[in-house]
């Protein structure tokens, strides 16, 4: 039903009203305009907006209609229509609406349109109490009105700035011209009318009439505005109509009859006072005074230049002479410039064309105006808020202003006025009108400039008076506003070569006059100058006569003005001259400020010619020395110690700041030196401030009273900024910043204030200061540590710190709009505001490499909520909503970034309750406010939106808690009519960018860029955002961004030699490239996230039938080689050889760079430090010690010293003079010839010494994983003062400065590309190894993953890449450059190689892949052999091991192929073959690095266990390259235990070679062995390997010497004694039962062991057979245990033997036995021990084999010593059964035959169907073989010792076996070796069988 009533209401027709009823709202109108940027100015959607609203800005207020019927009427209509569009009327702002209507006086549907615009219901609740409610709607009315007038006052402001800026367009200046010719003037006039008349006040209350008076006044200012610009740019002429209109209605103001007079507020009445200010200047632009002067100047008559008719003057006279009885002082300025209209126009020729006027009494119009009172109401004028604290046109009001003055100076011959203080307010005025004015100061010293004329001619008089009158430098002072104005200035004081003083006549002077010229008949004194005088024979000028005695004369001297200047700061300093000496301070520091050539000028003063020629004749003392610093250093040390006049000690402090940036060492030196700020004596640690006693009483005095708005203050304060700038680190600077701190910081705003803002300013000062000292100090310097102490854990600071941040927006707001406040000090506190904001992050970006204290004590205080009323993180993140300041919301956006950042390294503050201080309502406001951002993005400031971008992925990394309250709402916030913005918004809005990527890509990548690190946040986040994932997938733009990757990586060719002007094209392609590293990475994330964290492989392939479904979407590896297929695959190939680092580029950077450092090393070895910082200074008095010690340069020292090449100079200065031009020859392309100048040259090349000038790039998008150092340019320039040089004498260096920078430039550039390229490259390199993984876990579906990759696309690749790393091999990239950036880019394009290899060894077919192998081979050998010449870096480790896996998976793939097809003629054997034979000296070095030797002594093992080398080879370059000591150290250190299972494998190949195991018995390699079984925790794996060493040893060593040592140290140590390991593993295999030990289940008994330890028995077994192959030294060491040893075998054989036994328990313990396990039997039989296991499998085949592997071991180690024993009874000629050694029993023997037989039987006879018996099987039999022929020889003994006949029975049975198992051998050929010495031994037998 609603649905239905609702589409009724729609279908019903709307009430048509007049459509003139209706605006658009003029505050979001204004809002635009005064955000729009200037460049916007003349786009089509602004000309269309003021198009659209040019009939209100014409109409204005007047659009505003009063109450009718026919709109109250239509207000009881469901909807109305303006035309086109279309407006619901809600029955419940009905009668609202009509209560506004009645109290406003407005239309009633104007006041519903505001009612509607102003009731929200999230801000006004319906139920709120009715008066709230009308102020609001009245407030809003009055905000609606005052915007519209204000944009048409930007109208015509803008006008005016388009067209003396020339933009070249004309949209605004037309909609102006527009305006005025449709009548904007008589509209604005009448309005202006009707503002002043009270016509319906009577029927509205009190409260409501003052409101409406006050917002009526200040309506009318922007009228007048308006008005004011109109006329004074010329828009428009005012007519004389006009003018009496306006002096009538100003008459009405001054004369009570005007709506002003019943303004009661203070607010109220400002606003009057500044509508009369208004007007009068309205009025007097009017008369057109210029035009007059013009025509004054020109002799032009009056009928053809004057605007007025002559009965227009009459009429205007009538006018103004009704306004003299009045007698008011806002009526004096108007009567005084009428008059002076009427001087002027008098003046014209053809008098008679305007006889009436000369009949009107002029004279009496300047005494009615009484001109003093109008000259001090304009001073008044000139200081109010009007010229001060205003936004209308003020300059315009001061040009009007100075015309008027401009204009009484033509007319009146000011200085002979009986009253003399015209003279002086004139002054006062014109110093007013100028300060600050460049434009005007710039007209004034335009000769042109017929207009200043008079001025410049007031000027010339009061200069003749300087110095006996020093006025004249108060009007310099105001003229010298802007560079040229103030080298005019300058000029005009060094032309002034002229003193006037005083000069008593005895006889008197009564008959002088002025003009008079004398000559001074002696030499005379300058009054108050003692170093100055007057020569004898001067000629001098009267000026005036002061008395009966006395003249005043104007003297004709050598010197100028400027030097009198400096002697007037050189007397000494009084009370009396204390206004002389502030003028001449205040002159020269804004000289100095306001241009640089001057202060270097005056700096230098004391070798000016000039002086010079003025003391050798006598003008001047000769022992006068005019040093500018010393001087003000002098003046400010007394007054120090004076304690007196803040402000002259203010312009001293400031005077030795500007002079500090031309020369900071020297004036540093002598500030320091004079103790202006405190004693020498204080400690950098004393940690307290201690300012000099007169300063600080100065100090204290002014923050008291407060004197000249805290100018001391803030000059020291700009004094401590600009020596931390400079570098300082000193006592010094440690006071000041102390004091800043603990006393200024902490004090300051308990001090007395005369303006609200200046409290602000020192704030601001301070955090400026704060801010410099963080980002510019070293961390090193006890300063540091000290200042750092203060900040981090001083709560007093952080109190003051936090204390201006936290404030929320809505009181900022509130503050903006108030009447109450004064924007001045608003606009101070928003400065303040955004620096505080910047300091804490600058704080806390410092705070990150502090120590956990610091970090917990600031943190603690900055998220402390009960600390303060406003917690910082709350007022932080609502400062972000500050709308009106862009700089505001991106200050706060930084410092919450940081907030989420450093959090989680405070403990206390996790992740889930940091943010918990804002409630709902907050985080909505913050999520809103950010949508709005994001959304109007176009409209922002693109640093605002980054700043925003990289807080979401600040918060997504480090507060996900916080990141999801704002993604995520708790509940529907949206309104009805959706327009509302909710915080899921804030998700669809960011995506939003992804719809124009491709418009971002070209035009603004790096935003683009910030959009994608959000979302890769979000997927690194992976499962705790999976809903947002979700969200994003669905967004159809992502897939579009995600799968077709938009970035041609086409090889891009870097910008021109020397042309660095494209930097902002190689900018747009570095931002693409790492827009495509990060689009891979998330590619990759999604990849890791659904197949290893969410695990829903299939799942997720179920999904991927529709993208339109809305499901949960992830990438595919099939999707990846679709991107591959369809993404263009050669540019990437062009790209892996494009992507190097740029080490020409830098290398040339650093050269030029050292070239001039040395040319500095000169100038500051000659005592010329320049405008060089303290800091770089102090790096090239470092550098330069060094350099002296340096033995090439001490060669060259004693080569001049010899010579005599210089006389005066210091040698070092001649050396490093031919050293620089030694060295700009050799960058010129002349090679330097070998010797001490190459050696010094090169030396400065590995010291680098501009290395400190280097910084991370970051903080404009999120790159915390990068580490791009580039060159910090503004830091260098800064130090360097490089734009003060072309003053002073360094102005010859200032080329090859910029040169140095520009290279600099254009290498950070093409660094920034290659670092781009290679996160390219990384991120690809990450997508193919997660692949790689996929593949390997689901290899049956691998090939989806590659259909789509061709194998000609991956060995391009592989070629581009390695051709790239091949090409760099003669590149003298790492000489170039010492820094490890280089082998960051080696190292990834080495990974992407092997990625790219193991993915074409899927596809390829190994044999047609040999060629790509082998220069895959070439590449690891070209890499490995560049590594090998680095210093040994993380960075170059991680190279190393790439290349050296790289290496490894080549030569296996290349072994694998010579295996199966070797042929050692072919020509790629042959290469093969050089190349593993070159390397081999390489990888030994590796070998050495205890980090890298498991990989190089794998590559080595590798190649010498191929098929491409001998042992004859490889062995000779092992012998001579290879430290084996050190490896074996590396060893047996407790740290490499880990890696033990690594490098014995290549011992072992070492051991088996008699060569290998004499470089193994040398470096003492079993004593290794022996400590390694001490240390390790593993010992049984361990002892194996030993054991397996020495036994490869004695059999290599052989008959060698050594071997014998060997043996018996062997002996010695494995065989202590019985409890040994050699005797455990000698042992049985344990036996162990079931849980159930009842006797009645014997069989349930097992013997226990493991495959580990049969392994270990075997290793055991071997190394005692060939120990007992050595028997003299065997029975020498085991005499006692031999038999014992020897019993322990024969039980071990017995168990072996018996077949009836319980079976062997011997379970799977390792990973790879439990494959085996599960594998099926590969032995084909089921006797003996392979009938033990119940389930046969792999495993229990091994098991088997390796008992018989035993039993073989034991048999032989028994015949070993049988033969033994037989070999001393042949020798003794009989057997004594005594000393035979014993012999296991012929059931034993027989076991163990029955078994061999039965078994080999099997396997051979069995079914022939099989084919080829397999390998192993080969193997067995060819081992039972083995086993029976030695149980025979064995059987033999025994029979022959122990005289045991041969039973029957087993005779027969034994024959019968014996040929069953002939005949089944005779059928497999590889048996027949064995088969034939069986046959030989079978005859001995006592039973004498054959075969």
């Amino acid at each position: 039903m609603a649905s239905t009533a609702k589409a009724i209401e729609q279908a019903a027709p709307a009430t048509p009203v007049d459509q003139n009823l209706w605006w658009e709202s003029f505050v979001l109108l204004l809002d635009n305009l005064e955000s729009a940027p200037p460049s916007t100015y003349g786009s089509p959607s602004l000309a269309k907006k003021l198009r659209n609203n040019r009939s209100w800005f014409l109409g204005s207020l007047s659009r505003f209609k009063p109450p009718n019927a026919s709109s109250r009427e239509a207000l009881n209509a469901q909807e109305i229509s303006f035309g086109q569009r279309r407006l619901r009327v809600k029955p419940e702002f009905r009668d609202i609406a009509l209560r506004v209507s009645a109290s406003l006086n407005l239309d009633e549907i104007q006041s519903y349109i505001l009612v509607d615009r102003t009731m929200d219901p999230q801000i006004f609740p319906l139920d709120q109490r009715e008066p709230e409610i009308l102020y609001s709607v009245q407030i809003q009315y009055y905000l609606e009105r005052q915007c519209l007038l204000k944009c048409v006052r930007w109208i015509f402001m803008n006008a005016l700035y388009l067209e003396n800026q020339s933009h070249g367009t004309e949209n605004i200046r037309e909609e102006a011209l527009l305006l005025v010719k449709d009548g904007l003037e008589i509209k604005f006039l009448a309005i202006l009318n009707d503002l002043s008349q009270a016509t319906h006040l009577h029927r509205m209350d009190v409260d409501l009439m003052k409101l409406w008076v006050e917002e009526v006044l200040i309506e009318s200012n922007l009228v007048l505005d308006t008005f004011f610009l109109v006329y004074y740019e010329n828009f428009s002429g005012c007519k004389g109509a006009q003018w009496k209109g306006l002096c009538t209605l100003f008459k009405g103001m001054i004369s009570g009859e005007h709506i002003g007079e019943l303004a009661e507020s203070s607010e109220g009445q400002t606003s009057f006072y500044h509508a009369k200010v208004q007007l009068a200047l309205l009025l007097i632009e009017t008369l057109d005074l210029e035009n007059l002067l013009r025509m004054v100047h020109d002799n032009i008559p009056f009928r053809n230049g004057s605007k007025f008719s002559l009965t227009d003057i009459q009429e205007m006279d009538a006018l103004v002479s009704s306004i003299i009885p009045l007698e008011t002082a806002e009526a004096g300025p108007l009567t005084l410039s009428w008059g002076v209209f009427l001087s002027l126009l008098i003046s014209l020729p053809e008098k008679e064309e305007y006889c009436p006027v000369l009949a009107i009494d002029i004279p009496g119009y300047i005494q009615n105006a009484n001109v003093c009172g109008s000259f001090i109401y304009l001073m008044e004028v000139l200081q109010g808020d009007l010229m001060l604290n205003s936004e209308g046109p003020v300059s315009g009001y001061l040009s009007v202003l100075k015309t008027f003055i401009s204009a009484f100076v033509t007319c009146f011959e000011i200085i002979d006025q009986s009253e003399g203080n015209i003279s002086d307010l004139i002054l006062e005025i014109l110093c007013k009108i100028y300060r600050g004015e460049e434009s005007l100061c710039k007209q004034f010293w335009d000769r042109d400039s017929f207009i200043d004329q008079p001025i410049r001619s007031f000027l010339y008089s009061l200069e003749t008076e300087f110095p006996y009158n020093t006025s004249v430098m108060c009007l310099l002072s105001a003229l010298c506003e802007g560079p040229w104005p103030a080298e005019c200035v300058f000029n005009f004081l060094s032309s002034m070569t002229f003193i006037t003083s005083p000069y008593e006549v005895s006889n008197g002077c009564r008959e002088w006059s002025s003009d008079m010229i004398i000559i001074a008949p002696c030499h005379l004194p300058v009054e108050g100058f003692d170093l100055l005088s007057i020569p004898c024979g001067s000629q001098g000028q009267i000026v005036r006569i002061i008395n009966d005695n006395t003249a005043l004369v104007r003297w004709k001297v050598s010197y100028s003005s400027i030097t009198v200047l400096l002697l007037i700061l050189a007397q000494d300093f009084h009370s009396k001259n204390c206004e002389d000496v502030s003028l001449a301070l205040d002159l020269l520091y804004r000289m100095c400020h306001f241009s640089r050539r001057i202060c270097f000028t005056l700096m230098e003063i004391h070798h000016s010619s000039i002086l010079q020629f003025s003391q050798s004749n006598g003008d001047a003392d000769t022992t006068l020395r005019m040093d500018l610093v010393k001087v003000i250093c002098s003046l400010a040390s007394r007054l120090v110690r004076q304690g007196d006049c803040a402000k002259v000690m203010a312009l001293c402090i400031n005077i030795l700041g500007e002079m500090l940036k031309c020369s900071p060492s020297y004036v540093a030196e002598l500030t320091l030196r004079t103790s202006i700020f405190g004693r020498e004596s204080v400690g950098l640690l004393s940690g307290s401030w201690i300012l000099s006693g007169g300063l600080a009483k100065m100090v204290l005095e002014e923050c008291e009273h407060n004197v000249k708005l805290c100018s001391l203050t803030i000059a020291v304060l700009d004094f401590s900024k600009q020596l931390v700038e400079i570098g300082s680190e000193n006592d010094l600077l440690s006071s000041l910043l102390i004091f800043a701190l603990q006393y200024v910081l902490v004090n300051h705003e308990n001090w007395n204030y005369k303006y609200g803002s200046d409290r602000w300013k020192v704030s601001l000062k301070v955090f400026e200061l704060i801010k410099s000292y963080i980002t510019t100090s070293k961390d090193s310097s006890k300063l540091s540590s000290l200042l750092r102490e203060l900040l981090f854990c001083d709560s007093s600071v952080h109190s003051m710190l936090t204390r201006v941040i936290c404030i929320k927006s809505k009181t900022l707001e509130s503050l903006c709009t108030s009447r109450l406040c004064d924007s001045r000090e608003v606009e101070s506190l928003l400065h303040c505001i955004h620096s505080a904001l910047d300091a804490v992050s600058s704080i806390l970006m410092d705070l990150i490499k502090g120590t956990g204290a610091d970090i917990a004590t600031l943190v603690n205080s900055l998220l402390t909520p009960s600390a303060k009323s406003v917690p910082v993180i709350t007022a932080t993140a609502s400062l972000i909503s500050f709308f009106p300041d862009d700089d505001v919301q991106v200050s706060a956006a930084r410092l919450l970034s940081r907030l989420c950042s450093i959090s989680p390294t405070v403990q206390q503050y996790s992740s889930e309750n940091i943010f918990n201080v804002l409630d709902d309502a907050q985080l909505q406001e913050l999520s809103t406010s950010m949508h709005k951002i994001i959304i109007d993005g176009e409209t922002k400031s693109e640093e605002l939106l980054t700043s925003v971008m990289n807080l979401l992925t600040s918060a997504a990394y480090f507060q996900p808690a916080f990141f999801m309250s704002i993604f995520s709402p708790l509940e529907e916030l949206a309104t009805s009519d959706g327009t509302q913005p909710t915080r899921t918004g804030l998700l669809k809005s960011l995506l939003q960018y992804l719809d124009k990527s491709d418009d971002l890509y070209e035009r603004s990548p790096r935003l683009l860029l910030c959009v994608l690190n959000v979302l890769r946040a979000l997927w690194k986040g992976n499962i705790q955002y999976v809903q947002i994932l979700e969200n994003t997938r669905k967004y159809p733009s992502f897939w579009k961004v995600s799968s077709f990757p938009k970035v041609e990586l086409a090889s891009e060719s870097s910008p021109p030699e020397g042309n660095p002007d494209d930097n902002d094209g190689l900018l747009r392609k570095s931002y693409r490239y790492r827009c495509e590293a990060v689009m891979l990475d998330i590619i990759a994330r999604d990849i890791f996230l659904h197949k290893d964290i969410l695990g829903d492989v299939e799942a997720t392939n179920n999904l991927l039938t529709s993208e339109s479904s809305g499901s949960l979407k992830a990438f595919q590896p099939k999707d990846v080689s679709g991107w591959f297929v369809r993404h263009h695959l050669e540019n990437y190939a062009s790209l892996f050889s494009s992507c190097r680092f740029p080490a020409e580029r830098v290398h040339s950077a650093k050269m030029e760079g050292v070239l001039l450092f040395v040319r500095m090393m000169g100038k500051i070895s000659s005592g010329d430090h320049g405008s060089l910082s303290l800091s770089l200074i102090q790096q090239i008095l470092s550098v330069s010690k060094k350099l002296k010690n340096h033995p090439g340069f001490l060669s060259l020292l004693e080569q001049y010293a010899v010579r005599r090449y210089s006389q005066e100079t210091d040698v070092s200065v001649l050396v490093l003079s031919d050293l620089y031009y030694h060295m700009k020859g050799e960058l010129e392309g002349r090679d330097t010839a070998p010797g001490p100048f190459k050696e010094v040259f090169q030396f400065l090349l590995e010291v680098d010494p501009f290395k400190k000038y280097t910084c991370r790039r970051d903080g404009d998008t999120w790159q915390s994983e990068d580490d791009n150092y580039m060159f910090d340019l503004a830091r260098l320039r800064k130090e360097l003062g490089l734009d003060l040089w072309e003053h002073g004498s360094w102005k010859s260096c200032k080329p090859q400065a910029e040169t140095v920078l520009s290279l600099m430039h254009l290498a950070n550039s093409e660094k920034f590309l290659a670092y781009s390229k290679k996160s390219s490259l990384g991120a690809l390199t990450s997508l193919l190894s997660v692949c790689m993984k996929y593949m390997e876990k689901t290899k049956p579906k691998a090939a989806s993953f590659l259909d789509g990759i061709s194998e000609e696309f991956l060995q391009t690749s592989i070629e581009q890449l390695s051709q790239c790393i091949q090409s760099s091999r003669d590149a003298p990239s790492f000489a170039m450059s010492p820094s490890e950036e280089p082998l960051q880019f080696l190292s990834i394009q080495v990974e992407l190689l092997l990625s790219l290899f193991k993915s074409l060894s899927i596809i390829g077919s190994r044999v047609q892949l040999l060629p790509i192998y082998i220069l895959l081979f070439k590449t690891s050998d070209i890499a490995l052999r560049r590594l090998s010449d680095c210093i040994q870096s993380e960075i170059s480790q991680n190279a190393t091991k790439f290349s050296l896996t790289l290496l490894l998976t080549v030569l296996e793939s290349i072994h694998r192929i010579f295996v199966v097809k070797l042929k050692s003629d072919d020509e790629q054997y042959t290469e093969v073959s050089l190349l593993s034979l070159g390397l081999l000296p390489i990888l030994c070095k590796y070998a050495e690095n205890s980090m890298l030797s498991d990989l190089s002594l794998a590559a080595i093992d590798l190649i010498v266990k191929g098929p491409v080398l001998t042992s004859t080879s490889w062995l000779p370059v092992l012998q001579n390259h290879l430290h084996l000591q050190l490896i074996i150290h590396n060893l047996s250190t407790k740290d490499r235990l880990t890696s033990i299972h690594v490098i014995p494998s290549f011992l072992l190949t070492l051991a088996r070679l008699k060569g290998g195991a004499q470089m193994l018995y040398k470096a003492d390699f079993f004593q290794c062995l022996k400590t390694l079984i001490s240390l390790s925790e593993d010992l049984g794996s361990i002892w194996c390997l030993a054991v397996a060493f020495t036994e490869s040893m004695i059999v290599s060593l052989g008959d060698d010497s050594s071997c014998s040592d060997l043996v018996t140290a062997a002996i010695r140590y494995f065989y202590p004694g019985s409890d040994s390991m050699m005797y455990g593993h000698l042992s049985l295999p344990s036996i162990s039962s079931n849980d159930d030990r009842s006797k009645k289940k014997p069989r349930t008994q097992k013997a226990r062991t493991s495959l580990t330890a049969l392994k270990g028995t075997e290793q055991a077994l071997m190394l005692t057979c060939r120990l007992a192959k050595y028997h003299r030294l065997w029975m020498l060491e085991m005499r006692e245990k031999n038999s014992e040893l020897r019993e322990r075998m024969i039980h071990m054989l017995a168990f072996i033997s018996k077949t009836s036994q319980p079976p062997l328990f011997c379970p799977p313990t390792l990973k790879e036995e439990y494959f085996d396990h599960e594998k099926p039997s590969y032995i084909g039989s089921i006797l003996g021990w392979f009938s033990s296991s119940v389930n046969r499998s792999r495993f229990s085949d091994t098991v088997a084999i390796h008992m018989y592997r035993i039993a073989f071991h034991l048999l032989e180690f028994l015949c070993i010593q049988a033969t033994t024993a037989a070999k001393r009874a042949e020798e003794v000629g009989y057997v004594d059964p005594q000393l035979f050694p014993e012999l296991p029993m012929p059931e034993i023997l027989h076991g163990i035959q029955d078994q061999s037989i039965g078994i080999v039987t099997e396997i051979c006879a069995g079914d022939k169907t099989r084919g080829e018996i397999e390998i192993e099987s080969q193997q067995l039999c060819r081992l039972l073989l083995r086993i029976l022929e030695r149980t025979l020889y064995l059987e033999i003994c025994v029979s022959q010792v122990c005289g045991i006949r041969p039973i029957m029975a087993r005779t027969e049975d034994f024959s019968k076996e014996i040929r069953l198992l002939a005949k089944a051998a005779d059928a497999r050929p590889f048996l027949k070796p064995s088969i034939e010495s069986l046959a030989q031994i079978l005859p001995l037998l006592p039973s004498k069988i054959s075969l």
